[in-house]
């Protein structure tokens, strides 16, 4: 009794004893199982197959940020001990900044040291900054600062060395 595809089958009903069961002598069948059995299946309007509906999507609740984790004592203590050792680092780098300028300043001082520039060149020094800042699109027009500039600089460091 399936769709018009559905093979023949045949059933049949015996009761147990015949004289309790007469009720098995008639079974109730619907109108439309009776035209199916008499041949009449494809005349039936099938009613169509039934809407599903898309699934309705959840919104997406983003998870409960959960609170930071407390630090233990112990872990507060490492965290004290990394800075005490950093602090001390920072320290010995300063000492050891300074007495490497101080010993750097020495030999600038000192004798042996390569001569200074005198303060003869510091104003050309300046007019060259000056210039550059000035033309910033083109340095070149500072080529005649630039030129004054060096040999100044190159008649102090000569005139410093034929005098040792």
């Amino acid at each position: 009794m399936g769709a018009s595809n559905s093979a023949t089958r045949s059933y049949s009903v015996e009761p147990d004893d015949p004289k309790t069961d007469a009720a098995m002598d008639v079974v109730g069948v619907t109108e439309e199982v009776m035209k199916r059995l008499m041949g009449y299946e494809q005349n039936i309007p099938r009613p169509p197959p039934p809407q599903v509906a898309p699934p309705i999507s959840q919104p997406i609740i983003p998870p409960a940020a959960s609170p930071p984790p407390v630090p233990s004592p112990s872990h507060d203590r490492a965290l004290e001990e990394q800075l005490r050792k950093l602090q001390d680092t920072i320290v010995r780098s300063e000492a050891d900044f300074l007495r490497t300028f101080d010993s750097v300043r020495h030999q600038m001082d000192s004798e042996e040291a390569a001569p200074r520039r005198s303060d003869k060149c510091s104003h050309l020094m300046d007019s060259v900054v000056t210039c550059y800042r000035d033309n910033k699109d083109n340095p070149l027009k500072c080529r005649s600062h630039v030129v004054a500039f060096r040999e100044c600089v190159l008649d102090s460091f000569t005139s410093a060395q034929k005098a040792k």
